[in-house]
Order: C-alpha cells, then structure tokens, then sequence
C-alpha cells in the first residue's frame, strides 16, 4: 500500500471532458498511489456516480450548482473558502466551454499554490475553454487529444503559456478494447445528432433536415434498416421527440441504449461533426459526416481523414455510401497515442506527485463522501 498517495481534485462539467475523465477515474477508485476526488454540479456528479463505482466527492460538493458555476464572482468566493492546499496535491479539470466551474477552480487552485492540470477534450474553440471574457484561467499544464491539437492550441497568445502534453484519449483507449473495430452487419443507421442549428446558427446547418434527408436516402434506396437518431446532451429533446413522432412510419426510433450497447447496435454512423463520430470510427463502424455546400467549413473541426469518416457532400455521395459494400469500409484508426493514454496518464499524475512532494508540506486527512 502507497504511505503517501496523491490526492487528486478532478472537475468536470460538459459531456466531452466527462468523457474523458470517467475511464481514469474508474481506473483510480483502485489504484493505491492515486486518490481521487469529484467535483460538479447535481446533474454530472448523479451521472458519475452511474459511470464510475464508490466514486468519492468532498463534503462541500453539495454547494456546487449550475446557478453558482455561471456567476464567477460567487463561484470565486465560494471555491476560495472550501479549496485547502493541505487537503490535495493536484487538481485536474476538464475545458467546458460555457460552464464556469473549471475555468474559476484552476484559477483559485493556482492562487492556493496547487499544481493545476487541464484536459482539452475537443479540437475545436480552444481559446474559450480558458477564457472568461478577458479574464484567462491556465492551468500549469495543458493535456492534449494527439499532435494536431498539440499545433492548434500552441498557436493562441496565451499571456502565460502552459507547459502542453500529448497523453492521448482515455475514452479511444477503452473504445479500442471494447470493440477492436468490428462493425455489426445488423445494426442501425444511426443519425448523430448536434444542436448545431440552436447553438450556432451561424453554421447554416439543421440537423433536423439533415436527418431527415438521410431517412428519405434511406428509404429511397430500399433499405430496410432501421434508423436510429442518437441525440446529443445539448440536443432539444422535445423537438427530436417531435420529429420522430412524424417520422414513426418510417421505422425512425430515438436512441435510449448506453454507449456501448449504442456502438454495438450500429451498422453505420451518420452525422455532422460530433466527437461521437470519431468513437464510432475509432469502434471499426462506417462513418460518414454530411457537409452539404453553403455550410460553413469552418464547423467541421474533427480530424475526419486521421479517423477514416467519409465527407459526404451531397445526397447522391450519401447514397452511394450508404448502399456501398461496408466489407472494406470499417475503418482501423492506428492506436499510437491513444493505446496506452490511462497508464501514461496516471504515470503523469504518480510522477508529478512525486516531485511536488519535496516541495509541498504532507497532506491532511480529507472528509469525503460516496
């Protein structure tokens, strides 16, 4: 048994940073050089608890709501009285960008002397996952997806750079295993949906039209298969329950299945640029993005060709995918960073304990709850 292991404050608050941080955290619930804590609001602290067994919180969690982590004053002075430099040895965030929980804890942690550490989830809107208006929040170090996000986020004038790490995806790690990128022949279409037409209407896209569009490819090339619509977390779910109400006749279901069931059932993948897209691929399932011409290219920020997710530019492209042989299709991402992300990254976090401990007083006991 680890005499001293470190004890590690872990935040996170939107879906693709909770992706990520859930694999380590199941990882370290039984790693006796790790001590793991959670942090966010009702709603993902009750999601964690499902991902991650005997998932342990501090008692002054239970302050933490969505009311508070969007007042940055509030949220600065509350995090100030609760965060004890004696009760952790590093705290890790993930980069939502619109919730203020991460952004105003790294930059308490940093006042209170801890070593901070973020993780960028998404290679896309960098700058807003560390800035609050003007004001910036950096953490020590910055872990990143793979080399192209390494490049893009080097190139923001950060006022203080961070120290950037490639450690690889977690979550493409534990895909990886699942699955070992064999794609079901009897599954569904599925439709991976994005609020791209309510959060950035700028984008020209409308993902009701889109997936409507693919129901009548579908159905027009005379497949049979069911299609199945797997909305995302920001997703209106009232509006999608709509739509598939109109679109019952058609064998069009909304998606109720856990990832991993979810990834089992689909024989092809269909969407617009969502990270779940990338999982898919990584999972060996044909996939395919549908950018339409008077979009804006800017919006699709995956690394399409490095996953193998067909550009699909047109409903004639999208039939001819979709009726496509999918014997050569499954893709097989090449693991490389991604192989070995969970040990590499608790090998980071066991080191860097390691050497702050000749610099940081011995921790005190910590009151935590399940």
């Amino acid at each position: 048994m680890t005499a001293n292991p470190a004890h590690v404050l872990v935040a996170g608050h939107d879906f693709g940073g909770l992706n990520l941080l859930a694999p380590l955290l199941r990882v370290w619930q039984v790693d006796p050089r790790l001590t793991a804590a959670f942090v966010s609001t009702p709603a993902v602290r009750r999601e964690m608890s499902a991902q991650v067994p005997s998932l342990q919180f501090p008692l002054w969690a239970s302050g933490i709501t969505e009311y508070l982590c969007a007042n940055a004053d509030e949220l600065d002075a509350y995090l100030t009285r609760v965060l004890r430099r004696s009760e952790w040895d590093i705290v890790l965030c993930a980069t939502s960008r619109v919730s203020l929980l991460e952004k105003r804890l790294i930059r308490v942690a940093r006042a209170a002397g801890l070593h901070t550490i973020a993780f960028c989830d998404m290679w896309w809107a960098y700058e807003d996952r560390f800035r609050d208006g003007r004001q910036w929040s950096i953490p020590d170090t910055l872990w990143v997806l793979d080399e192209r996000m390494r490049d893009e986020i080097s190139t923001i004038a950060w006022p203080q750079r961070p120290a950037i790490e490639v450690v690889g995806s977690p979550l493409f790690q534990q895909l990886m295993e699942l699955r070992s990128g064999t794609a079901s022949t009897d599954g569904a279409i599925r439709f991976i949906s994005e609020p791209a037409s309510s959060k950035f209407p700028r984008s020209g896209i409308d993902e009701f039209d889109l997936a409507e569009q693919l129901v009548a490819t579908v159905r027009a090339a005379g497949l049979k298969t069911r299609i199945v619509v797997r909305t995302h977390p920001a997703d209106p779910l009232e509006q999608w329950r709509r739509w598939a109400w109109r679109m019952r006749e058609q064998a069009v279901e909304l998606d109720t299945m856990p990832l991993a069931q979810c990834i089992a059932d689909t024989a092809r993948a269909v969407g617009i640029s969502s990270m779940l897209l990338s999982e898919m691929a990584m999972c060996g399932v044909p996939t395919a993005s549908l950018q339409w011409p008077g979009t804006d290219p800017t919006y699709y920020c995956l690394p399409f060709e490095e996953f193998g997710i067909a550009r699909l530019g047109s409903v004639a492209t999208l039939e001819r995918w979709l009726t496509a042989s999918a014997g050569g299709e499954a893709t097989r991402v090449r693991s490389g960073v991604h192989a070995c992300a969970i040990e590499r990254i608790t090998a980071c976090l066991v080191g860097e304990h390691g050497h702050l401990r000749g610099m940081t007083p011995a921790r005190g006991t910590t009151t935590w709850r399940k």
